[in-house]
């Protein structure tokens, strides 16, 4: 990507409808005044009102809106196209110091942009991109391969220790390959079959290993499945061809690009909701980042705010990403 100024960055997000043009409604004052489009210094443009309206009375307190308002853009301290730039490279999954070294940046301001970027494509995630199975457009059960699988283990790393994390997962042998992600806290039955209850939709055909935790499944949920299993003990593929080999392809492929570094409790949730957020729009990402920066307002909302209400895959209150 090619370093563009900020006033011709600015351009192509009104272009692409992240940034409002300025004769949206939206740059009016309380007080129903359009605002001017002004340059304050050390800033970037922004509107302000006058205070008076065209018949010379008061409409506000010369109230002032930033040309970033609503925005993923909003109250960062980057000008807009380092950011954009910063995303870019992200996209391409160029590591953060070196993006800290492209833009000319602190890792902190990094390290806050990427924390940033998993907020904003948590947001863009809805149930329908991790709730996975049911019927196909036929009318025909979708096979789903459910299994777990352990990143990392109990260990020092380069001078600190990293922990193992355990994900339960699922696949539909489908064209598009919906996945659902989740690190688990037990690999009790009651947790794991719960996690299938709510992301696995009911009517689909359930293949897992044989393992007594998937014993309950269909008791447990109504027998809203199709459940059958396969002994790796015995067997890697059935006689009538239950197998989890696409799902353990699923797992070598997050792994290998997964640092041992951040296979931690902290880090897996950001990680593997990055996975199903470019599973989403693999082949167009970049259409996919601006349709997301398009899409999803920030409002009032700080840039640097956790969100924790991303059931699916975060439910433990910690922090968000840092490389």
């Amino acid at each position: 990507m090619t370093t563009i100024d900020i006033e011709s960055t600015k351009q192509y997000l009104i272009a692409m409808g992240v940034y409002y043009p300025r004769n949206h409604p939206i740059f009016t004052c309380s007080g129903g005044s359009p605002m001017g489009y002004i340059f304050e210094r050390d800033r970037e443009f922004s509107y302000r009102c006058s205070g008076t309206n065209i018949q010379g009375q008061q409409c506000c307190k010369r109230e002032r809106k930033t040309e970033r308002i609503d925005s993923f853009f909003a109250k960062r301290h980057l000008s807009v196209n380092l950011v954009l730039e910063g995303m870019f490279y992200w996209l391409n999954k160029i590591p953060r110091m070196t993006i800290s070294s492209m833009l000319g940046c602190s890792p902190e301001s990094t390290r806050n942009l990427i924390s940033g970027i998993h907020q904003l494509i948590q947001m863009d995630l809805m149930n329908e991109d991790i709730q996975i199975g049911g019927l196909d457009s036929n009318g025909n059960p979708i096979i789903v391969e459910i299994d777990e699988s352990k990143f990392g283990k109990r260990k020092y790393y380069r001078g600190h220790r990293v922990e193992g994390v355990w994900v339960l997962g699922g696949i539909e042998r489908t064209a598009d390959r919906k996945t659902f992600l989740v690190t688990v806290p037990q690999r009790d039955a009651e947790t794991l079959l719960q996690i299938i209850k709510k992301y696995v939709r009911p009517e689909s055909i359930i293949y897992t290993d044989w393992w007594a935790a998937y014993g309950g499944l269909e008791s447990v949920i109504n027998s809203n499945y199709t459940h059958k299993t396969v002994n790796h003990s015995v067997e890697y593929v059935t006689s009538d061809g239950v197998h989890t080999n696409t799902i353990e392809g699923l797992w070598n492929g997050i792994k290998m690009n997964c640092s041992p570094r951040l296979r931690t409790k902290k880090m897996m949730p950001w990680l593997l909701m990055e996975f199903i957020w470019r599973r989403k729009y693999e082949g167009k990402l970049w259409e996919g980042l601006l349709k997301t920066l398009k899409e999803v307002s920030f409002g009032n909302i700080e840039s640097t705010a956790i969100f924790t209400d991303f059931e699916f895959i975060y439910d433990n209150n910690e922090e968000s990403s840092e490389d």
